[in-house]
């Protein structure tokens, strides 16, 4: 963007230019003149300015500054210079006296390329307000209105049709949801009734019967309730063997901290993974057979075999 000084001065040099070669012949400007309106766009009339052999050394501030001006403005200034050489009565059509190098200079200060320091602010908000407001002004071309076919019985057989898939699909994704997450209601519901592993009216049993326990319920067709009573005898046995204490206020989790986290254990003995699955099992209803219940089997008789060898 050209600064005010170099704008300013670009006018004066136009207004002077123009008196300065009233002596000289008119026909080169004459013609590049004709050139110019023979152009139909600002990019073609700078063009020409820019690329004709018609301008004269004298005439290099008009050439210089081109890109800066429409094609209104070029021709506006050519015919300042003709009218300035005398010949513009004979050569074109009479038209308004040219603007003199002040207003030239103030018209050219409203425009985009000359930011005044004093207004500037205050003129830009009011070009802003000004499209916005011809943005709002604009007719907006009306959209074609596509017909829609009537199909009569067939239409109302879509539609019906359509309602009852869209149904199906909630129906359907409802029903995944609660068989996905009950696990997370369940968990609520047993925290709630009981707060610990035990229900507060189940028996305190020993080890061997929590495990004749669990080949009853599994023996019944009861996997998931047997897998939990032989994680009980688990706990049971390492009650027994003074690694943790069963409490049954306490849940899976704090029991699996306190044998973590106790100073007889044995160091290979883990029941991190007996605890993760007996979540998935119990609360969240996650249950493979027989794989989860040859886990647990398992991971009672590794606890058994961990403990002995550490009595040993």
């Amino acid at each position: 963007m050209r600064t005010r000084d170099c704008w300013l001065r670009w006018a004066w040099g136009v207004a002077l230019l123009t008196c300065w070669t009233v002596g000289w012949t008119n026909s080169s400007t004459q013609q590049l003149l004709r050139r110019v309106e023979a152009t139909d766009s600002n990019e073609t009339a700078q063009k020409v300015i820019k690329d004709s052999p018609l301008v004269r050394p004298e005439d290099q501030a008009l050439k210089e500054n081109a890109e800066n001006m429409d094609r209104e403005e070029i021709v506006r200034a050519l015919r300042l210079r003709v009218r300035a050489e005398g010949n513009l009565n004979s050569a074109l059509p009479p038209e308004a006296d040219a603007p003199s190098a002040a207003s030239r200079a103030q018209e050219l200060k409203k425009k985009k390329f000359i930011r005044d320091p004093e207004g500037g602010s205050s003129n830009w908000l009011g070009r802003v307000a000004e499209r916005i407001a011809e943005l709002f002004r604009r007719e907006q071309r009306p959209r074609p209105r596509r017909e829609i076919p009537e199909f009569g019985w067939l239409s109302g057989l879509f539609y019906g049709l359509m309602w009852t898939l869209l149904g199906v699909a909630v129906l359907a994704f409802l029903w995944i949801v609660f068989t996905r997450f009950r696990w997370v209601f369940g968990w609520k519901k047993k925290i709630k009734a009981s707060g610990g592993i035990l229900e507060d009216d189940e028996p305190m049993r020993t080890e061997d019967e929590w495990v004749l326990e669990a080949e009853r319920l599994y023996a019944e067709g009861k996997p998931r309730e047997a897998i939990r009573a032989l994680y009980l005898a688990i706990l049971v046995r390492l009650d027994d063997a003074g690694v943790a204490r069963l409490i049954r206020t306490e849940t899976n989790w704090e029991h699996e901290h306190r044998v973590r986290l106790s100073p007889t254990r044995p160091p290979s003995l883990d029941i991190r993974e007996a605890t993760r699955r007996f979540d998935w099992v119990w609360y969240g209803y996650r249950l493979r057979v027989p794989e989860d219940w040859e886990f647990f089997n398992a991971e009672y008789q590794k606890v058994i075999q961990l403990l002995k060898e550490r009595a040993a």
